[in-house]
């Protein structure tokens, strides 16, 4: 029958009582874990990136632009994308509501920015402080304003939107 015993199945070294346990001890642990994997130990923390997970991680933003608006719709706009493709589109400060009736387009953002399926944006409104599923960007670039009793002219909105 085999043994249950999970000290014993991992091939860990018996500790005594009086035994102090200092990193060579840990280390010396470690090595002599027998799972089946092979695994790789950094040296120490400074030995820097054995996995590649910074290539993969540290992404730059680049290609900021600003979104012109149209209908009355004043404000900053900014869209930026990164090295994976992902999208950023954001008020840089707050967007004031010119026309806002169902299907107005507030602005259309270029080739290259656009993402590859419909999104609804939620729009957070400063007025009413209230947050709504009011904007739809689609393939072709328009953001077009689908819930119009959620913004009145004049109102104050934000909004974030990564999307790729």
């Amino acid at each position: 029958m085999a043994s249950t015993n999970k000290t014993e199945l991992l091939k860990l070294p018996q500790w005594q009582d009086n035994d102090k346990l200092e990193m060579t001890d840990l280390n010396d642990a470690f090595e002599k874990v027998d799972t089946g994997f092979t695994t790789h130990l950094a040296e120490d923390v400074t030995q820097g990136n054995p996995h590649g997970i910074d290539a993969k991680a540290n992404k730059s933003w680049w290609g900021t632009i600003e979104i012109p608006l149209q209908n009355g719709w004043t404000g900053t706009l900014r869209c930026v994308t990164n090295d994976t493709g992902i999208k950023h589109l954001y008020t840089d400060s707050q967007i004031v509501a010119g026309t806002s009736t169902y299907g107005t387009v507030i602005g259309t953002i270029p080739v290259g920015y656009r993402p590859s399926a419909t999104i609804v944006i939620p729009i957070y409104n400063n007025v009413s402080g209230e947050v709504h599923l009011a904007i739809v960007l689609d393939g072709t670039g328009a953001l077009t304003l689908r819930v119009g009793s959620a913004v009145a002219s004049g109102h104050v909105i934000r909004f974030n939107q990564l999307y790729r």
